[in-house]
């Protein structure tokens, strides 16, 4: 019960923020800000390259060394 109210607050806070975000943007063609970009519960997984041991290597050898892969 305490975690739906939580949401709920949430919920409501994250649409206030979005209208607000939205009233004073830069320019008219600006990003339109959604209610879940504020919203922790509502986030988004993230998207991008897995870190593996070869991804490090690659890495390693262009900032450290100074070479090309």
């Amino acid at each position: 019960m305490r975690d739906g109210r939580l949401r709920a607050w949430w919920r409501m806070a994250a649409e206030h923020m979005a209208l607000l975000a939205n009233c004073h943007r830069a320019s008219k063609r600006a990003h339109w800000w959604v209610p879940a970009d504020f919203n922790p519960y509502e986030r988004k997984p993230r998207t991008g390259i897995p870190i593996t041991a070869e991804n490090i290597e690659i890495l390693k050898t262009v900032f450290v060394n100074g070479k090309e892969p």
